[in-house]
């Protein structure tokens, strides 16, 4: 019997490497329609040739609440699989794969399997919910629970009308307060087939799946994600492998012999970890992490993103926070204007103050060639005039120039506003402090340029500056 399905391919995503297992996945569905089951909810993806079949995370005109708040794309996969079905209603069976498995077999038989001998879903290692699962509280939520994982499963046509059409009841029943839990989709599928009397296989009738698993995750680098005739998850490229592994150690695991960290990424190029490393160590405030990474990227000739920046990543704080702030610790939150992401509008946000400053510590003595300075994107006119100081403890500050006039400082991070030094000035500390009434400080970007002093290093320094046009 030729089976007539559908082969999706669920990605929120798309780069290289989920192309290629994206390939692999179509290429082994050769009698399928080929789709990219897509969410977009943050904008349009390019996904090449491929037909996309593309939702939100919006899925109340199916009368299905976001549920748990942020998270219920993530808790319930099977929102996708119903809109799937409501978008191509015409097949009898729909293979699914998430776009972190590694397909290494023909998924033909699979397909063949569930046409001919009936079958409504073909999921992994389906049984009885147990008290050491670690999703059994959501299991919870319905009699008699079950679990079974949808890394890659099978569904027929009626198993996901069944499934949509028990979503919405649970909905209306949470709706009217006879219900307040909602089981998570690896236990809610099998449970409600199960209750509704429909047949079920076992991928692992189709494929070896010792490596079909929740955990650990495995870089596509790794021989065990190519084995013929396995499904491999989670496999995951660059970034997403490193990001995986940092979500569960510390980024200065990286330098620590013999650690898990250090031992799963030591087949990856140092180029491909590198900037998600460097986001690990700017989040936490780890900078001499940071400066071990620039040293160990040094070392293999690869260009290090900060460039000259001396303040870049570097212990800031601000002389106040406010409501509008991004934190209310005002070093997290000073950490905006010179941390490894560039934000939209501003980076931090004093309160309403007199002499409102923001403040870097180089970490030793620097040579100072020039501040770079991105003002924020609108209320610009709030920064007009004020002073850079320097100190070299911190404590005792010295004024290095002084803005007096209304001219405009930039927004633009191509065009900022700039001063330089010539001689450079000696500091370790560097100091932006408003001038004028009292107001808020708020800035995009400050950069400081120059290079770290060698203790033996004469150098001139002097006090005035000259205003770059």
């Amino acid at each position: 019997m030729t089976p007539r399905y559908v082969a999706a391919f669920r990605a929120y995503e798309w780069t290289g490497d989920i192309a290629l297992l994206a390939q692999r996945y179509f290429d082994n569905c050769p009698g399928a329609r080929h789709v990219v089951l897509l969410n977009e909810a943050n904008g349009p993806i390019d996904v090449g040739r491929y037909e996309k079949v593309s939702h939100g995370d919006d899925f109340s005109a199916l009368g299905l609440p976001e549920r748990p708040a942020g998270r219920s794309l993530w808790f319930n996969a099977d929102y996708s699989y119903t809109f799937l079905r409501r978008a191509l209603p015409d097949y009898d069976h729909y293979v699914i794969s998430e776009s972190d498995v590694a397909v290494n077999l023909s998924l033909e038989r699979m397909a063949r399997y569930a046409a001919e001998h009936e079958v409504d879903a073909i999921l992994h290692q389906l049984q009885p919910a147990g008290p050491d699962w670690h999703w059994y509280g959501e299991a919870l939520a319905q009699d008699d629970p079950w679990m079974a994982y949808v890394f890659i499963c099978v569904f027929s046509g009626r198993a996901l009308d069944a499934m949509l059409e028990a979503r919405q009841a649970l909905a209306r029943a949470v709706e009217a307060g006879t219900v307040d839990r909602w089981p998570i989709v690896e236990s809610f599928i099998p449970t409600v087939l199960r209750a509704r009397g429909m047949r079920f296989a076992e991928v692992g009738l189709f494929a070896e799946v010792e490596d079909l698993v929740y955990r650990p995750t495995k870089s596509l680098r790794d021989p065990r994600a190519h084995r013929p005739g396995t499904l491999v998850h989670p496999v995951l490229g660059r970034p997403g492998f490193a990001r995986s592994l940092l979500s569960g150690h510390p980024p200065g695991d990286y330098f620590r012999n013999g650690s898990v960290l250090r031992q799963a990424l030591a087949a990856e190029p140092l180029a491909d970890v590198a900037p998600t490393l460097a986001d690990a160590f700017a989040r936490i405030g780890d900078h001499l992490g940071l400066a071990m990474l620039h040293d160990e990227m040094r070392r293999q000739d690869l260009p290090v993103p900060c460039g000259p920046d001396l303040a870049f990543c570097k212990p800031a704080i601000s002389s106040s926070v406010s409501p509008w702030s991004h934190n209310q610790d005002p070093r997290l939150d000073a950490n905006g204007a010179n941390g490894h992401s560039l934000h939209e509008e501003y980076g931090f946000h004093t309160g309403h103050e007199v002499g409102a400053w923001w403040m870097v510590d180089l970490l030793q003595d620097c040579a100072v060639d020039g501040i770079a300075i991105v003002n924020r994107a609108g209320f610009t006119e709030r920064f007009r005039r004020f002073a850079i100081d320097s100190s070299p403890d911190g404590i005792s500050w010295s004024t290095r120039f002084a803005k007096l006039d209304d001219q405009e400082v930039s927004s633009e991070v191509e065009r900022p506003w700039s001063v330089s030094f010539d001689p450079p000035l000696v500091a370790r500390h560097v100091r932006v402090r408003r001038l004028g009434p009292a107001g808020p400080l708020h800035l995009r970007r400050v950069r400081i340029l120059g290079r770290v002093l060698d203790r033996a290093e004469p150098v001139r320094v002097r006090a005035d500056a000259r205003e770059l046009a």
